[in-house]
């Protein structure tokens, strides 16, 4: 439990991406790897896995490749997860492989079309690409859907897609 809630801090905090957190995201990934070798068959903890290294990615991207192992993984333990797709999409958008990026976040949204969170990410995956009516799009089927895009994580990545567009009078 006490890992689980350093990986929520890592990730959820934004700590993953910050260098002077690297000791504290090296013994959180120890930990975290050794619990899937004992619980190898739950897709969650592969998913959130992957959440943290897509996260770490950022500043180290070798952690992507990481990213990569564990969510395939997830997809072969769980092929009808979406957040597993949506997980991977971002590796792969990180990676500047926006075409699988584009295909697995669609993947997600026909997984579960009612998906809002699925939406939010595709939406927020065009925007990122300067796709801005297909994003609007995606992102409004989301609110529709009921996605709640209050928290930070949400407000922060929305703000860094406008931020690298430098599009701020939108």
């Amino acid at each position: 439990e006490v890992i689980r809630v350093m990986e929520d801090k890592l990730i959820d905090g934004g700590k993953a991406r910050a260098q002077e957190w690297s000791e504290t995201f090296t013994y959180v990934k120890n930990q975290v790897e050794k619990f899937l070798v004992k619980e190898p068959t739950d897709p969650r903890f592969f998913i959130r896995t992957g959440k943290l290294y897509n996260e770490r990615g950022f500043i180290e991207p070798q952690y992507l490749a990481e990213a990569e192992r564990v969510l395939r993984k997830a997809m072969e333990l769980s092929p009808t997860r979406p957040d597993a797709y949506y997980e991977l999409g971002v590796t792969y958008l990180e990676k500047k492989e926006n075409d699988k990026a584009l295909d697995l976040f669609r993947h997600a949204v026909e997984l579960n079309p009612r998906n809002s969170r699925a939406h939010w990410v595709l939406g927020l995956a065009f925007l990122s690409l300067e796709r801005r009516q297909e994003g609007l799009a995606e992102i409004e089927k989301a609110l529709e859907l009921g996605y709640n895009w209050d928290s930070g994580s949400d407000i922060s990545n929305l703000t860094q897609i406008y931020a690298s567009l430098e599009k701020f009078d939108k």
